[in-house]
Parts: C-alpha cells; sequence; structure tokens
C-alpha cells in the first residue's frame, strides 16, 4: 500500500501542482478532504468506488475522465480508449463490464439524458457501428435487450431458456424508414424476402384500410378467406 501511495503522490504532485491532497491511511483525496473512496478526486467518493473523479469544470462538453486509443500502426488490431471487464467464477453475482446512467432528480420538460452516447464513422464501408454488442458463450440470451420499464415495469429481465437473440425488445418498436426481413435493402414499409408472414389464430389476420373504413381479412378452416369491417388501429 506504501509503495501505491508513494506513485499516486508522484502523479498528483505532477499533474496537480495546485491541488490540495489529502493523503490518509488507506485512501488519497485530491482537492477533498477525508476520502471515502480509495482515489478520490474533487468528491468524497462512496465506499463502493475504488476510484471516484467529479469533473468541476462549468463548461461545455464537460468530462471527468477521459481516455484516448493508441494510434496503432498494426492492422487490423484493437486500441481501447476505455475497457471494462467483469469476469467472475461460479458465483451467482450480476457482472457488469461497464455501467452507464444518466437522469434528473426529479420529471422534467426540458433537458435530455443519455445514458450511453456513442457514434462512429469513416471506416470501411458497412463496418461503422455506433453500438456493436454480441452474445457469445453457450447459453441463451440476446446481443441487445431493450426494455420499456415504465410500461412494462415488473419484468423479471430472463428471456426464453431455449431461444437466443440478436435483438430482444420487451415494450414498442419505431422504424421511421421500411424494415427488412430476410432482406437487406427493404423497398417497402416490410419487406419479406425468402419466407412467410404467419399470422396464428383464426380470429387474426391482415387489416387494411380501404380510406373510408378498416377491415381485417382472415381465414377459415376450410381456407375461405372473409372480409369484416373492424375499428382502425
Amino acid at each position: 500500500m506504501k509503495t501505491k501511495l508513494s506513485i499516486l503522490v508522484l502523479i498528483f504532485s505532477t499533474a496537480f501542482l495546485n491541488a490540495q491532497v489529502d493523503i490518509q491511511p488507506n485512501a488519497i483525496g485530491v482537492n477533498v478532504c477525508n476520502p471515502v473512496s480509495d482515489v478520490a478526486v474533487n468528491d468524497i467518493g462512496i465506499p463502493e468506488a475504488t476510484m471516484f473523479v467529479k469533473s468541476t469544470d462549468d463548461v461545455s462538453g464537460s468530462v471527468a475522465i477521459q481516455g484516448n486509443a493508441f494510434d496503432l500502426t498494426t492492422s487490423s488490431a484493437f486500441s481501447h480508449g476505455l475497457f471494462g471487464q467483469a469476469l467472475f467464477g461460479g458465483t451467482s453475482n450480476r457482472a457488469v463490464g461497464v455501467r452507464a446512467s444518466a437522469g434528473r432528480d426529479a420529471n422534467y420538460t426540458s433537458g435530455r439524458s443519455y445514458g450511453l452516447l456513442s457514434a462512429a464513422g469513416f471506416s470501411t464501408p458497412g463496418a461503422n457501428y455506433g453500438v456493436f454488442s454480441s452474445l457469445t458463450g453457450s447459453n441463451s440470451g440476446a446481443a441487445v435487450v431493450g426494455y420499456d420499464q415504465i410500461n412494462y415495469n415488473g419484468w423479471s429481465q430472463i428471456m426464453s431458456g431455449t431461444v437466443s437473440y440478436a435483438g430482444y425488445f420487451r415494450g414498442k418498436g419505431y422504424f421511421h424508414d421500411n424494415v427488412g426481413i430476410g432482406e437487406a435493402d427493404p423497398q417497402s414499409k416490410l419487406h419479406v424476402r425468402n419466407g412467410d408472414v404467419y399470422v396464428e389464430g383464426p380470429a387474426n389476420g391482415v387489416i387494411l384500410d380501404s380510406g373510408s373504413g378498416c377491415y381485417r381479412i382472415t381465414v377459415d378452416a376450410q381456407g375461405v378467406l372473409s372480409t369484416n369491417p373492424v375499428a382502425c388501429p
């Protein structure tokens, strides 16, 4: 611990020439006294955090911690500006590699909150990912999960134990443009390639808007189609 403290003191002495450094037996505070985290900058921190940093710059784009990746000279190699990992053994804990949250102290009608704000571009066509995630291992799950906790609160956050998903959404979804199923470049609002559209249940069907009303097309046990007026969605 003494060696770690000596190294941290040297770093802070160089980087924060005008900063107040409070050295406790098991913690270091920068611009704060009686730190709670092992290393606390501009705030005492919290017991759960080994290092806690709070930004004090009242400017647009203020950042508490910024990491810049090294521009590698090796082709196809990875370089990370920020890397988080949670790798456990046989416990039943919930492993979180990176956690982000954003919000306000109450409901407001102004401002915006981004739990995660990311962007990507200018690389190989077809290989720019604003967000990229994958499902690994041999157990079922989903690469991406969207959960509307406002309207569907109470979900156990457990999906099918036998089916895996690239994307799983519990709540409504919205697509401004066309949607393709098996089609990479859909030309209609819903474009299905090399497959069928299945509607389960004899009372269900396809609702069409005639311009003066809506009609549901269904099929009976003999395969006969019928059309009945219904309220437009």
